[in-house]
């Protein structure tokens, strides 16, 4: 919670939503601040998904879906292992986010 004693930092990054392969912000243009528990203290923005939001993640979700049961399994393997090394890959950094 930001207040008086606890000042929201000016220099939060704004982190975007992936909906349908593309990098988004609400409709809106709302934000929420994000904050660690342990400190209370704000450390990112992210954006306050509305129900419009919600609806354009889950359209693109159900097309996503119908494309995806159609893979081989031989090929989701393969994409399964390439996100496994893109995680390996950037492990330090996710590391920070936790």
């Amino acid at each position: 919670m930001q207040d008086a004693l606890n000042p929201m930092p000016d220099d939060l990054s704004k982190q975007a939503m992936l909906i349908d392969g593309q990098w988004v912000t609400s409709l809106e243009d709302e934000w929420i601040a994000v904050e660690n528990p342990a400190t209370r203290q704000a450390f990112a923005l992210v954006p306050r998904a509305r129900s419009a939001d919600v609806d354009r993640a889950v359209k693109a979700a159900g097309i996503a879906f119908s494309r995806w049961k159609k893979t081989s399994a031989a090929e989701r393997g393969r994409l399964l292992y390439r996100i496994a090394d893109a995680m390996e890959a950037a492990k330090e950094d996710l590391a920070k986010m936790i």
